[in-house]
């Protein structure tokens, strides 16, 4: 699948993972969470840029605020040579940290400050000079003696704040001044600022790797890792099970494993195996779980159950391992175990629920990653030495073709006399001693430098040496990372260290893991970001920072599923992380049940982190007052509040149980972003407009929160919001003057007059992702062009659904299982309309009866709305055209007879940026619009549950040639993907070889196509000119009598089409899977083909003429290839 379901960019749960086993740390500081030499500028920043009227406020300390500013600018002149010395030189290490305490009490008392002056305003009537008790004096005075008397006013009327703020800002600059005698104590030197200490970089900013919902290709070297992943899908498919001594059992599960040391590549062979089109055919069920040297069993349970899609309530452990069967019975399955450290994890957790399910699934398997080959000899009579892979380190040849891969492909393949860096490359390569991971990251670091001798040369000699008390892991791999870490801008080091606070294997969502940054602070503008508006949105910015760490290699994306903003850490570079943040950074995991043991009783941490399966105490974390990021995922004992974490700027709670913390949540006066998504919370505090600072507000899948207080319309710097998912149906008025929103997400159309309307989406101008739901409900196209959507010039992401008044009990069940955004649209492709679910996966003949029986229910429900409606909802949407900078569209549900006009020709041309579209349940289409072939960008395109489409004409693909015209640009010429799934109506496609040298789709390389009546395959897509297509997915094709002429096709999948009697002209493929095509009875011309999967059987195919040999261990116990099946090459 492309983008059905998961391509939104969302905030989604962060999957069970657990503690990544390294034993505890020292309690001196090596490296801290927040970086001081990025903390220090964002203080002094602060600092010049408080107003004047909130330095008046403090009567008596004006000339302390400038005593703060003399000493933070003193101090930040030496910061960055104390984080440099305090790595190595102990003495430095408490000046450091006792100067970054300090840093932390300014910027709460300058923000208190600020806090302080709005209240004023707002309870004055928002004059700026206004004050009750002499009000009455304005006009009788001059301006330069009201603003002289401003402060006596002020203190009369809060004496106690402003005596309470003057003696803390006293305090503090005591603090700061005892901190500067050990400038001259420490002998620190004035070091340039970070980028002009760095050497010139090589222009990287147009050679990006680009991330995709494929694997990436990029991490993959020599033909060695495409045998090792062919050799395991063939085992894991392969029907035949035999134990450790050679013979046959009757366990119907089978256990492979790959086996090698830390950072050799076994999760991304893993990964890949994972993501082959072969897997996801024959699994229907497949569950990733990383496992690791603690675990906790019922944790573990329920993890497993969330991935399948299953209620995981509860803590009885025979209850979850009985649930877990029952869901593990439902399909054949696939369970990936990763990093598994020890046979526990199998025998005490996963053998009984899996052997059970096996046997009324036979054939299900799975597969497992491990350090120790030992684990997997004692898995019994379930695993066999001849189902063990070991990985080794790379050659010196595909080592260097890793180390060029990483790099921009402009320095390699312009640069004549790269090879010429080669002697240079092997011996960072030798100090990589062949580990990919190792590799992977220098080449990352390399990427940032020029590629001549001098600059590689100088990464060479760095000598890094890492401390004997941190982590133990491979030597190689500290040295590459610590290494990489070092190279990094204090502003990305702290971004980087923040990826410490998530448990072991978690998927971090981009989007979220930005806004925390923000709301940390460590993203800022720099006196050169500019745009049309003068600056960079912050999260722009904090989106370049998450590409470097992207294209270091310290961060890669998670290709276990197919959401594009998903990314995972490898556990050693995340252990790294952890080690450098534990002063500031506590992170219990969910094997760690004993809180109150594992919490240091006089340590005092900035950010704490909690997944367990335990229920938490709330009072064991009361004692962390200094916390600044609290993340809870667990279930909490309901007692106490949140007054004690007055400096919390960020909280997120995934305790289903939390309503009972709203009451005291606006005592968090320095709180920027929160979350309660997945919990029980049925409001929000009527008074939430006190929460100033808010900027990030994420309610998914509340299913009591019904609405949204008044107040929250005066959270003018509210950057997003997101109630996807809830039962919130209206909006208060007012809302469009939350004009820095950046995202919302749940926003639901509604035409009563008391209530906010699609018109006042207009003046939210800075949007970058919009979802609009309930798009029925508007009653005329007036309405819809008042959002002005198309002048939101900087949105990126659009998402436009209906829901019919039928729909609410769907609704419901959306809400009780759907995860985050990402997990929501799976819901609905499988809701689509009612009748449709999961048909053709029977086998045989019944695939034309099944769609024959979807035909009618679409053409039932196509009589139940009348033209009337249908008209209306096509209006509505012809008006709202999205800006041509958009880069992802979703319409869902949508029930006009044609699509959108501005999705017609020639207006398609428009959207230049246009990179994936997704159209689902759009029941009643009955043609596919002209246009997208004429978006220039578009990469991919997934139609899913179009029914009423009947033919797809040249129109389709082709673009139209007008009194001569010569066509020049190839239509869909940057298309890569193409699904087109249950169009259960489509019969012809009409597409022949084009004669002129414009070839449509060129870039075109997986097409998968589901549940349809096309006979054959088009000759223009199967043209002999089309050389980048490399897989494509059938299932279902029911009436498909022949396949041919795909002359680059390597990966071919045909399952359920029982009229299929031929394929040829397919001479590159290599791998062939056939299920359920009975009448097949040639393969030809099929000139590399060496392996076929055909019925759950695996072949290898040698010589020529063909000859089939069995595949697995036993050849006499597989069934013989069908005499009336040729194969020829």
């Amino acid at each position: 699948m492309i983008l059905a379901s998961t391509v939104r960019a969302s905030a989604a749960r962060l999957p069970p993972a657990s503690m990544d086993g390294w034993p505890t740390c020292p309690r001196h500081v090596e490296a801290m969470a927040t970086v001081l030499d990025a903390l220090a500028p964002y203080v002094k920043k602060m600092i010049t840029d408080i107003p004047k009227e909130e330095v008046l406020m403090l009567l008596g300390v004006s000339n302390e605020i400038n005593k703060l500013k003399d000493n933070v600018g003193y101090l930040q002149d030496y910061v960055a040579d104390a984080e440099r010395r305090r790595l190595t030189d102990v003495s430095v290490q408490s000046w450091v940290k006792k100067l970054k305490d300090a840093m932390y009490k300014a910027a709460d008392i300058l923000e208190l400050c600020q806090l302080e002056a709005r209240e004023r305003q707002e309870g004055d009537g928002g004059g700026a000079n206004s004050c009750h008790c002499f009000s009455s004096l304005e006009g009788l005075m001059p301006k330069s003696l009201q603003d002289a008397i401003q402060p006596f006013l002020f203190c009369l009327q809060n004496p106690f704040f402003a005596h309470a703020t003057g003696s803390r800002i006293k305090k503090l600059n005591m603090e700061l001044e005892s901190i500067r005698t050990g400038v001259t104590k420490f002998k620190f030197i004035k070091l340039d600022p970070y980028e002009q200490q760095r050497r010139p970089a090589a222009d990287t900013t147009n050679a990006r790797r680009k991330t995709t919902s494929g694997f990436d290709e990029s991490a993959i070297v020599g033909d060695k890792i495409q045998k090792d992943t062919d050799k395991l899908v063939q085992k894991l498919i392969s029907t035949t099970t035999t134990s450790s001594h050679g013979s046959d059992t009757a366990a119907a599960v089978k256990v492979v494993s790959i086996v090698g040391p830390g950072g050799m590549g076994k999760s991304t062979l893993a990964k890949k195996v994972f993501s082959s089109e072969a897997i996801k055919e024959e699994f229907k069920t497949k569950i990733w779980l990383c496992v690791t040297q603690q675990f906790d069993k019922v944790e573990l349970l329920k993890s497993a159950l969330i991935h399948a899609k299953e209620p995981a309530k509860g803590k009885d452990e025979s209850f979850l391992e009985q649930t877990l069967t029952d869901a593990l019975s439902a399909n054949k399955f696939l369970l990936v175990l990763d990093d598994v450290w020890s046979e526990r994890a199998w025998k005490d957790v996963f053998q009984v629920p899996v052997v059970n399910a096996g046997r009324r699934q036979p054939g299900s398997r799975v597969l497992i990653t491990t350090r120790n080959g030992d684990v997997v000899l004692k898995m019994g009579p379930y695993h066999s030495h001849n189902d063990q892979l070991h990985v080794s380190k790379l050659d010196d040849e595909d080592a260097w073709s890793l180390l060029k891969r990483q790099l921009p492909q402009r320095q390699v393949s312009t640069k004549g006399d790269f090879d010429e860096l080669k002697h240079v490359g092997m011996k960072i390569i030798k100090k990589c001693d062949g580990l990919p991971l190792a590799i992977k990251v220098m080449g990352g670091l390399l990427s940032t430098r020029r590629p001549n001798e001098r600059d590689w040369e100088i990464i060479l000699e760095k000598n890094i040496e890492w401390k004997k008390d941190g982590p133990q892991d491979e030597e190689e791999l500290n040295y590459s990372v610590r290494l990489s870490y070092e190279d990094l801008s204090p502003q990305l080091k702290q971004c980087f260290l923040y990826y410490s606070m998530f448990p072991k294997g978690s998927v971090f969502i981009e989007d979220r893991v930005i806004s925390m940054w923000i709301s940390e602070g460590f993203v800022q503008h720099d006196e050169t970001g500019t745009s049309e508006s003068g600056q960079l949105d912050l999260e722009e910015i904090g989106k370049e920072y998450h590409r470097e760490l992207v294209a270091r290699n310290l961060l890669e994306p998670d290709y276990t599923t197919d959401n594009i903003w998903d990314y995972t850490m490898h556990d050693i570079v995340r252990s790294f992380a952890k080690f450098m943040a534990r002063e500031e950074a506590f992170v219990v995991d969910e094997d760690q049940a004993d809180i109150r043991s594992l919490l240091p009783e006089n340590q005092k941490f900035s950010r704490l982190s909690i997944k367990t399966d335990s229920e938490l105490e709330w009072s064991i974390l009361e004692s962390q007052e200094k916390l600044r990021t609290l993340l809870v995922d667990c279930d909490i004992k309901p007692g106490g509040s949140l007054a004690n974490f007055t400096s919390l700027r960020v909280l997120d709670i995934r305790s289903y149980e939390s309503d009972w913390l709203v009451d005291s949540l606006c005592q968090l006066r320095h709180l920027r972003y929160l979350s309660f998504s997945n919990t029980d919370i049925s409001r929000l505090p009527s008074d939430i407009h006190k929460m100033w600072f808010l900027q990030h507000i994420q309610l998914d899948n509340c299913a009591k929160l019904d609405r949204l207080p008044d107040t929250i319309t005066k959270l003018v710097r509210l950057r997003y919001l997101s109630f996807d998912g809830s039962k919130v149906d209206i909006i208060p008025r007012g809302f469009g003057g939350l004009t820095n929103l950046r995202a919302l997400y749940g926003f639901p159309a509604k035409m009563d007059g008391d209530w906010c309307t699609l018109e006042e989406l207009e003046a939210l101008s800075y949007l970058r992702s919009l979802q609009i739901q309930n798009l029925e409900n508007v009653c005329d196209s007036s309405v819809a062009k008042k959002a002005r959507i198309s002048n939101k010039r900087r949105l990126e992401y659009l998402e436009l659904n209906c829901y019919k008044d039928d729909d609410e009990e769907e609704e419901e069940e959306e809400e009780e299982e759907g995860g985050e955004r990402g997990g929501g649209e799976e819901e609905d492709d499988d809701e689509g309309e009612g009748e449709g679910e999961g048909e053709g996966e029977g086998g045989g003949g019944e695939g034309e009866v099944e769609v024959e029986e979807i035909q009618k229910e679409i053409e039932k429900e196509v009589q139940q709305i009348g033209p009337e409606q249908q008209q209306k909802i096509e209006g509505v949407f012809d008006e709202l055209l999205p800006p041509p900078i958009l880069d992802v569209l979703i319409i869902s549900r949508y029930f006009g007879r044609r699509l959108p006009i501005w999705l017609q020709s020639p207006a398609t041309t428009n959207f230049e940026s246009l990179r994936s579209i997704s159209l689902l349940d759009i029941t009643y289409c009955i043609q596919l619009p002209d246009g997208l072939c004429r978006i220039p960008g578009l990469e991919e395109l997934q139609i899913d549950n179009a029914p009423a489409v009947k033919h797809a004409g040249p129109d389709f693909q082709s673009m139209a040639r007008g009194h001569g015209s010569i066509v020049t640009i190839p239509p869909f010429q940057e298309l890569t993907k193409l699904e087109l799934q249950r169009l259960s109506g489509w019969m012809e496609w009409d597409w022949e070889e084009e004669q002129s040298q414009v070839l449509a789709m060129p870039a075109l390389e997986h097409l998968e196509l589901t549940d349809c009546k096309l006979t054959h395959l088009p000759p223009g897509l199967a043209s002999h000119h089309r050389h980048n297509l490399r897989s494509i997915f059938l299932e279902n094709l029911t009436l498909l009598e022949y396949l041919e002429n795909f002359p680059s096709l390597i990966e071919l999948t045909v399952d359920n089409c029982p009229k299929l009697k031929r394929i040829s002209g397919l001479s590159k493929l290599r791998t062939v899977y056939i299920d359920c095509c009975p009448e097949l009875k040639v393969l030809e011309g099929v000139m590399e083909l060496d392996s076929m999967v055909l019925d759950g059987e695996a072949w290898e195919i040698t010589g020529t003429p063909a000859r089939c040999t069995p595949k697995g261990h036993q050849a006499g116990l597989l069934r013989q290839v069908p005499q009336d099946l040729t194969i020829t090459r």
